[in-house]
């Protein structure tokens, strides 16, 4: 234990001396996180639309109200012909574009159908299918009050029946895609300066020389891996507290579950993140190869753990691929001690999932680095 304290000691001492990497080690994951939380974001509001009004009625300025008033939409002009439409549209002054057509309130009043036609930029497609649902859901709404009207006036004072849609959001009522990215940053900001750090910190030793130098001392195998990894588990700890305390009392996160499972959890994806990163170190001869290995693992966790794609969405072959990566378990583990406030039993597949993998993929490193000293 003496021994292992003082590669432990020795480990902090060169990241004292190393003037760079401690502001990127403690600074570098609050910057990625206000970035992140602020950037990241899939709520679309204030999209740009213009109108073109061939009816100019009381019922096609109501329509138009319907968009403003639904909170997603501004209207930047009031167009004058159709050929201005796609000239707003090519310009990006305008993302969606509503025609109402002449003669919309009297066929209305007469009982005939009428039509109104969006139309919606889809060079973005994301941000292209939600403004066409937003307005969907505004066309259906007005249509309906317009049907519930003209069947009350059919039949005047008796009570037409309908279905009354009572929802009820659970865990995130507003549906802020804030709460649902900051606990998935505690994991990937996690997983980035876990794997980065002990991958370059074993390779540092093998370009300066001194990692021979340690394998001839009375040093033993596991004192040496603990002694590079435990100092970079502290820091993941101390960054995860950090993030957590900034999530909460800055962008507002809920935290509903228990602030010890929520460690518990963490530590045993820590454990994954720094086996990753003590394998990238066993099969890289310099720093370049470390950071170009470190990608190989980090490409997967970004797309394939839900964080910004849905998993369930993915061709199947991909979908099974993706139980490879430990990010997905973790994901499902933090958003549900985070939003849902639920313990361990209501997980415990993830758990268990990432708990094999995490003592695997750490086994495989501490055989790779013994050969690796042997040759």
């Amino acid at each position: 234990m003496r021994r292992l304290f003082y590669l432990v000691w020795k480990e902090f001492l060169q990241l004292r001396r190393d003037r760079m990497m401690l502001p990127m080690i403690f600074i570098l994951p609050i910057v990625q996180l206000i970035l992140f939380g602020y950037a990241a974001s899939t709520d679309i509001n204030n999209i740009k639309m213009v109108v073109l009004d061939q009816d100019k009625t009381a019922i096609s300025r109501q329509l138009v109200n319907e968009f403003t008033n639904a909170g997603f939409f501004t209207v930047e002009r009031n167009v004058q012909k159709e050929g201005e439409i796609r000239e707003e549209l090519d310009n990006d002054r305008a993302m969606v574009a509503l025609i109402i057509p002449p003669k919309t309130a009297k066929n209305l009043a007469s009982g005939k159908p009428i039509s109104v036609q969006v139309i919606v930029d889809g060079t973005n497609s994301n941000t292209g299918i939600i403004a066409l649902n937003y307005s969907n859901q505004i066309l259906n709404r007005r249509s309906l009050k317009i049907m519930r009207q003209r069947l009350h006036s059919v039949f005047q004072s008796k009570l037409v029946p309908g279905i009354e849609a009572r929802i009820r959001m659970l865990y995130n009522p507003e549906l802020k895609s804030v709460n649902f990215m900051i606990p998935s940053l505690i994991g990937i900001i996690l997983m980035i300066g876990a794997m980065s750090n002990t991958s370059q910190a074993i390779v540092r030793e093998r370009d300066q020389g001194t990692l021979e130098h340690l394998i001839v001392t009375p040093v033993k195998r596991w004192e040496l891996i603990l002694g590079k990894i435990i100092p970079y588990g502290i820091i993941g700890l101390l960054q995860v507290t950090g993030i957590f305390i900034l999530g909460i009392t800055w962008f507002h996160v809920p935290f509903r579950g228990s602030v010890s499972i929520l460690y518990l959890m963490t530590t045993i994806f820590l454990f994954a993140s720094l086996g990753q990163g003590l394998l990238v170190s066993t099969i890289s001869k310099t720093r370049q190869q470390a950071i170009m290995a470190t990608m190989m693992f980090m490409m997967p966790a970004f797309l394939l753990s839900g964080f910004v794609f849905p998993v369930e969405n993915m061709p199947k072959i991909i979908f099974y691929i993706s139980y490879l990566v430990p990010m997905r378990y973790f994901l499902d583990i933090i958003h549900a001690i985070f939003l849902k406030g639920v313990g361990i039993p209501s997980f415990w597949q993830s758990f268990l999932l990432l708990t094999i993998y995490s003592f695997g993929i750490f086994a495989l490193s501490v055989s790779r680095f013994h050969k690796k000293i042997g040759d």
